[in-house]
């Protein structure tokens, strides 16, 4: 029995994102979570570093080769600390399936000013992620197709954690670059809050690969899929070069505004007084200013 290629690749997306484990709310934190499909077998590995400030490293690898399946390697690695996040994801062996590494932080936040204590402001944080991504068949040559690979940041807000930021992009063979500054709103992400109550702020930045190594039977007597026969040999998708919180930009941000973090971390060198407008909006400035001129010139012609 051969099942289709696209339910299996949904399924196996799906259960990746499934073993993500969700916010949980006001904590103080640092996770790697490495989860993945390999010849049948469902290695799930995470690390966490609870109440700390220090930077956590993990690499682990997991390896399967039962009788009649192909071999398959997962090797995950991530760095989380409260302002940069690193991950990358590498599978080898034609038994692989698909595989994820996920690095995370949570934290709690505090806006404070003197003038502004109990009402609401606006804050949009910025992202610059960069990796590359390697795709090689079983005879080492590079492959541009026949594979998937993605890298996703969420950011989720508030002690019954809401998500506020899912940008995700498909990768190619190459390296990849997106910056959270002026002009690259698809990793800003804008949200209020009351200025001196406490938030809870989780980020998590994954990258998955799927080497597309189909199945090479079912045993229907076992109910137990064995994988083997694809053409991919190895795929790696590498943030390891980072996903960095760049800006917080805090509405009408002045000397007296102060951002307290409950790890202790120091973010004053990023935090801005502009916030960055959002596509819909510069659209409809260029509309209002399209219909005005529109209008003026209406006016003169009469």
């Amino acid at each position: 029995m051969k099942l289709p290629f696209l339910t299996s690749r949904f399924k196996a997306l799906a259960l990746a994102m499934a073993l993500i484990p969700a916010p949980v709310g006001a904590a103080v934190l640092t996770q790697i979570v490495t989860a993945g499909e390999m010849g049948g077998n469902y290695p799930f590995f995470s690390e966490t570093t609870p109440n700390g400030t220090t930077t956590i490293t993990t690499t682990h690898h997991h390896e399967n080769n039962p009788a009649n399946s192909s071999a398959a390697t997962l090797d995950g690695q991530g760095v989380a600390t409260f302002s940069e996040l690193r991950s990358r994801v590498f599978m080898d062996g034609p038994g692989a399936l698909n595989g994820s590494s996920t690095a995370s932080f949570e934290d709690i936040w505090t806006v404070s000013h003197p003038a502004l204590t109990g009402t609401q402001g606006t804050m949009q944080l910025g992202f610059a992620l960069s990796g590359l991504t390697t795709v090689l068949d079983t005879g080492g040559g590079t492959v541009t197709d026949d594979s998937f690979a993605s890298i996703a940041l969420r950011v989720d807000i508030g002690t019954t954690p809401a998500n506020v930021l899912n940008f995700s992009s498909s990768l190619g063979s190459g390296a990849t670059s997106f910056s959270g500054v002026t002009g690259s709103p698809t990793v800003t992400v804008p949200f209020t809050f009351t200025y001196g109550t406490p938030f809870d702020i989780r980020v998590d930045l994954r990258t998955f690969g799927d080497p597309d190594n189909h199945f090479l039977f079912f045993n229907s007597m076992t109910g137990i899929s064995y994988y083997g026969g694809g053409t991919i040999g190895e795929i790696a998708v590498d943030f390891l070069n980072t996903a960095t919180l760049t800006t917080i930009a805090i509405d009408g941000a002045d000397a007296f505004t102060d951002l307290e973090a409950a790890s202790l971390t120091d973010h004053s060198s990023i935090i801005s007084p502009q916030i960055v407008p959002e596509p819909s909006g510069l659209i409809l400035v260029f509309l209002g200013g399209s219909l005005a001129l529109l209008r003026e010139r209406r006016r003169v012609a009469g």
